[in-house]
C-alpha cells in the first residue's frame, strides 16, 4: 500500500506527463497542418510554374506556326506569280510564232492558190448543182453534214488542245510552208486539205491513245507526255 504523500507524488507526476502528452500532441498537430500546407503551397507553387510554362511555349510554338503559315502564303503566291508570268510568255510566244507562220502562209503562192481552190471548186460544184434538184439537194447535204462533222471535229479538238497538239500543228503549216512546192511537183494535192487532214489523223490517234492509256490506268502519265512534263 502507498502512503498518501506517494500516492500524491504519483498523481500529481501523471498530471505532469498528460500535460506534457497533451502539448506533444499539439505539436504534432501544428506540424501535421504545417506539412499539409507546405505541401499545398508547393503544388500550388508547382501549377503555376507549369501553367506558366505551358502558356509560354505555346505561344512561342503559335508563333511558329504563324511565321510557317506566312512563309507558306508568300511561297505560294510566288510561286503562283511565276506560273501566271510563265504562261504569260508561253502565249506570248506562241502568239508570235502563229503570226509568223500565218504571214509566211499569206506570202505562199501554193498555198494561197490551194485555200481559194478550197472556197472555189465547191461554189462552183454548187452553182452547177442548182438546176438540178436532187444535185442541190445533195450538195446541201453534204454541206450541212461536213459543217456539222467539222464544228463536232472542232469542239474536240478544243478540248483536247495541249502542248503535243501545239507542236503537230506548227509542224504541219511548217512542213507545208517548206515544202509545198515539192507537194505539187511529186503529187497534186490540195496543201491546205493535206493540213486538215494531218490535223484528223492526229484527233484520231489522240483517241486511241486515250482508250489506250486509260484502259492500262496510265491517264497520269499520257497527260505528262502530253504537255511534255518528264
Amino acid at each position: 500500500m502507498l502512503s498518501r504523500k506517494e500516492q500524491k507524488n504519483l498523481e500529481e507526476k501523471l498530471a505532469t506527463t498528460q500535460v506534457l502528452l497533451s502539448k506533444a500532441n499539439k505539436m504534432v498537430n501544428m506540424s501535421n497542418v504545417e506539412a499539409v500546407r507546405s505541401t499545398q503551397a508547393a503544388k500550388e507553387a508547382a501549377g503555376q510554374k507549369a501553367v506558366k510554362d505551358i502558356t509560354y511555349h505555346k505561344k512561342i510554338a503559335d508563333n511558329k506556326v504563324s511565321e510557317a503559315i506566312k512563309a507558306k502564303n508568300a511561297a505560294v503566291i510566288q510561286a503562283n506569280e511565276k506560273v501566271k508570268t510563265a504562261e504569260k510568255n508561253r502565249q506570248i510566244a506562241q502568239g508570235l510564232l502563229f503570226i509568223t507562220l500565218l504571214c509566211c502562209i499569206i506570202m505562199h503562192p501554193a498555198i494561197l492558190s490551194d485555200a481559194w481552190d478550197m472556197v472555189y471548186v465547191p461554189t462552183v460544184w454548187i452553182r452547177e448543182s442548182i438546176g438540178n434538184v436532187e444535185s442541190a439537194l445533195l450538195a446541201l447535204a453534204c454541206i450541212a453534214g461536213g459543217g456539222f462533222a467539222g464544228y463536232r471535229l472542232w469542239l474536240y479538238y478544243r478540248k483536247r488542245w495541249c502542248c503535243l497538239s501545239q507542236r503537230i500543228l506548227l509542224a504541219s503549216l511548217a512542213a507545208v510552208i517548206l515544202f509545198g512546192d515539192i507537194k505539187h511537183k511529186i503529187a497534186d494535192i490540195n496543201l491546205v486539205l493535206l493540213v486538215i487532214i494531218i490535223q484528223i489523223l492526229y484527233l484520231g490517234l489522240l483517241i486511241y491513245l486515250d482508250d489506250h492509256f486509260e484502259t492500262h490506268n496510265r491517264t497520269y502519265a499520257w497527260i505528262r507526255i502530253q504537255h511534255f512534263d518528264y
